[in-house]
């Protein structure tokens, strides 16, 4: 594991920002100092780290209790749910290069306070971000949210981490610069003529994957989401679930077609299901959705078995049949409450696999510092209840 991982946990740097435009909004600065459970000594510390969910619960408070998502950094308060308004519009365009210049649209229609530009070239595309009176944000802070939150929710909205060839930045090189790698995979280049994030063109192509109902999981989450790192291994699934169910003739569909819908060929879909199925660890919670079951067969441990687990999984793709979870897989009833993991134990007759519960498995489908699932590690002597 990449040691900036391990931590996972926040700088205090954004904790000060966020608490400061609490205070410039005449918000009640105790008050949300006690939601986030930050005490002085944690914020006079410079070396102080804090548990995403306390970064997450102050920023939500600020936006919340000023009712403006730029927190007065901008020309026009946008008040709170615009954010959510234009998010239940993306989920229905069709790529991301539609839903980009629906973005584009809605903030020049709803506030003149931010704007987007997109710049498309054969082989790379500009998001570029521009803040309408940049003098309302002199340390940048909205600025740099504002471009990690449109790097990551799209990512989220076509199930995908787009890769970014590099980031720039009109701000001077700021004294947490040892933080951007954990906020944009890519190289951070400052004191550029724009901000702007930078990506491979053919990723405008990528179809929007989400539904209503993930988009209404995903909003209960905010900001919190905003501070995670992006995984999406998992989303497989989803995605050939989602076109199975919107296929009109579920009959003819091909697992040739559905690859083509992946950008993926046959051949590559089935081995990318069963190397994510070893690298996921099982959860309660993956347990108990779908078929309430974990996956475990006995032929699938063994490397002599890939090629054969492949062919068997395109044969169950081409009869739309079944969801890749189950293309490798045999349920057998989980066994223990908490993260666990399959392991390869054998019981004495090997005819049977169990799942067995790490001391210390936590699941680390780790957050931009921090673990998807509970409990999560919070700055010491902060004891806070989300």
């Amino acid at each position: 594991m990449k040691t900036h991982y391990a931590n996972h946990t926040v700088s205090i740097h954004f904790a000060r920002a966020y608490l400061e435009r609490g205070r410039q909004l005449g918000l009640d600065c105790q008050a949300l100092m006690d939601y986030a459970a930050l005490t002085p000594a944690l914020l006079e510390d410079d070396r102080s780290r804090l548990a995403p969910y306390q970064l997450a619960r102050l920023l939500h408070k600020v936006m919340v209790d000023g009712d403006d998502e730029f927190m007065g950094l901008a020309a026009e308060r946008a008040r709170f749910g615009v954010f959510t308004l234009l998010a239940e519009r993306l989920i229905h365009c069709a790529t991301l290069r539609e839903a980009l210049l629906e973005t584009r649209r809605f903030y020049h229609l709803v506030t003149g306070s931010v704007y987007f530009e997109i710049a498309e070239a054969a082989d790379v595309t500009r998001l570029s971000l521009r803040m309408a009176a940049p003098e309302k944000d002199p340390d940048w802070v909205m600025t740099e949210l504002l471009m990690l939150i449109w790097h990551r929710f799209p990512s989220w909205l076509i199930a995908e981490v787009i890769p970014l060839n590099a980031v720039h930045l009109a701000m001077p090189e700021p004294k947490h610069r040892v933080e951007y790698p954990l906020l944009f995979p890519c190289p951070a280049l400052f004191n550029q003529p724009e901000n702007a994030l930078i990506w491979p063109t053919y990723m405008m192509d990528r179809p929007i994957q989400r539904t209503t109902e993930q988009l209404r999981r995903y909003l209960a989450k905010v900001p919190l989401v905003w501070f995670r790192k992006l995984q999406f291994v998992e989303q497989l699934t989803e995605r050939v679930t989602h076109l199975l169910k919107h296929c009109d003739d579920l009959q003819r569909i091909s697992v040739e077609d559905v690859a083509a819908q992946l950008h993926m060929t046959s051949r590559t879909s089935a081995s990318q299901a069963h190397r994510r199925r070893h690298a996921i660890p099982v959860t309660e919670r993956q347990c108990t959705a779908g078929t309430g079951h974990i996956l475990a067969e006995p032929e699938c441990i063994h490397q002599r078995d890939r090629r054969q687990n492949r062919l068997h999984g395109n044969r169950l793709l081409r009869a739309g049949l079944q969801t890749l979870d189950r293309v490798i897989a045999r349920p057998v009833q989980a066994q223990a409450a908490g993260p666990v993991r399959i392991t390869r134990a054998y019981w004495a007759d090997r005819n049977q696999y169990r799942p067995v519960e790490h001391p210390h498995s936590v699941t680390l489908a780790a957050g931009m510092l921090l673990p998807v699932h509970d409990p999560l590690p919070l700055a010491q002597n902060s004891p806070l209840t989300p």
